[in-house]
């Protein structure tokens, strides 16, 4: 638990930095080059020289603690932190330009590379060679390197790479500026809870506390796979203002977030037995909140994909804020009295204050046609079932009356989820008639 507490600690504090030393050029670098008047030469040329001097900062950063010693335990693997940031960055880099390009099965082929290496050498490192978080490091960072590499030979960039560039990179800068608080926000949103809980708590409640963040990663990769294609529909519709397009849509997508947060609720405990070992059990306590903190991130990142198809990344970052303000007031009081179930109960909070704020505001913009008597009952379900699970000792009690409540949220759904069906049968047998074609 100490070790992935530390583990866990420098990812957090790359996921930090990142925006910081990059000023968030990379995710400038995908919406600019979805436009089809684009000069994609310019974009990623920015992007290459971003990425580049991101890295020597973060390089000469490391120096300068280690050096000094203002942060001791980031002391400790050095190398590690420097070789994560830059490997992180190259694959970010090329997979939002394979995106730009509208290279969505090399992209696919990319992320599938990265996750088998993943897996294959954590096991290589973990279990023949005993490496420990050694090769947890090694086996993430080669992972990041070894995709990112594919894709570079794929899109082929020395094509685009150029010498001079016009005034693109300010139009880019300008744009992505805002970004930069949004990001630190989501940061906060997302991590603050486990610097507070090391301070607090130690490196292995950190460590216990980020497990726990394994199974909410079930609903991120929903969002992730959903989100890939979203975000390129979203910026060639914007223009057609197809009303239906997004309602449909955002309706659609939020039920089946709220369905899966809820079966996942009532399944928490047997999944928590199933893929944590004893010393981490225990995290399953902090998972409800946790599940429902993730299906509001989920929510937040489709409103943020509208705003920035409408180039709006300045009501982003106000509502990010404003999200991250309240996460880390909840954080230092609800974990001082309430122990770690109050870092996830604080996260859970500010996701939904910033999926309110984002919500009232999209909606002046795009009509996304929501029930919102029906929108909030369903939160309440969930919320009711993340309570009673985390609560109720009685094992059998907790998870009949959990699975009562599942009911209650199907028939309240049952129009939506009939229309649901009914639209995905439609677009099956379409495939289906194309494919015996």
């Amino acid at each position: 638990t100490s070790e992935y507490g530390i583990y866990d600690l420098y990812v957090t504090t790359v996921s930090l930095l990142v925006p910081i030393l990059s000023v968030c050029v990379l995710d400038a670098v995908l919406r600019f080059s979805l436009d089809k008047n684009s000069n994609k030469c310019d974009i990623f040329t920015v992007g290459f020289r971003n990425m580049v001097k991101s890295i020597v900062f973060f390089s000469i950063l490391i120096l300068i603690n280690y050096v000094f010693n203002i942060f001791p335990q980031l002391n400790e693997y050095p190398i590690y932190l420097l070789l994560y940031f830059a490997g992180e960055r190259f694959y970010i880099y090329f997979s939002n330009i394979a995106k730009g390009l509208d290279k969505v099965k090399e992209y696919a082929i990319c992320g599938f590379i990265n996750c088998i290496m993943t897996l294959l050498l954590n096991i290589l490192f973990l279990t023949v060679f005993h490496l420990g978080i050694n090769g947890y490091f090694i086996a993430n960072i080669l992972a990041f390197f070894i995709a990112g590499l594919y894709l570079m030979f794929k899109v082929k960039i020395w094509k685009y790479l150029k010498l001079h560039l016009n005034n693109q990179k300010h139009i880019m800068i300008n744009y992505s500026k805002h970004l930069v608080f949004n990001s630190i926000s989501w940061w906060i949103n997302n991590s603050l809870d486990r610097y507070i809980i090391i301070w607090l708590l130690g490196t292995s409640e950190n460590g216990i506390y980020s497990v726990a963040y394994k199974i909410p990663t079930i609903i991120n990769v929903v969002q992730a796979i959903f989100n890939q294609a979203w975000t390129l529909s979203a910026g060639k519709e914007f223009d057609n203002k197809k009303g239906n397009f997004y309602s449909n849509t955002y309706k659609a997508y939020n039920l089946v977030l709220a369905f899966a947060c809820s079966i996942l609720i009532i399944f928490d405990q047997l999944i928590a037995k199933l893929i944590y070992s004893n010393d981490f059990y225990i995290a399953w306590k902090y998972v409800p909140f946790l599940l429902i903190s993730a299906m509001f991130a989920a929510l937040n990142a489709f409103l943020d994909s509208i705003f920035a198809a409408n180039m709006d990344s300045k009501q982003v970052a106000k509502a990010t804020i404003t999200g991250a303000i309240i996460n880390a007031v909840l954080n230092i009081v609800l974990i001082h009295f309430i122990g770690t179930v109050g870092a996830a109960i604080a996260t859970m909070v500010s996701y939904f204050c910033m999926w309110i704020i984002k919500h009232i505001k999209i909606s002046k913009v795009v009509e996304l046609g929501s029930n919102m008597a029906k929108v909030f009952s369903t939160y309440a379900i969930l919320l009711a079932q993340a309570v009673i699970i985390f609560a109720v000792q009685n094992i059998w009690l907790k998870h009949i009356v959990a699975i009562l409540l599942l009911a209650i949220l199907i028939l309240m759904n049952i129009r939506e989820i009939k229309i649901i069906a009914n639209k995905a049968k439609s677009v099956l047998k379409r495939k289906l008639s194309k494919s015996e074609e």
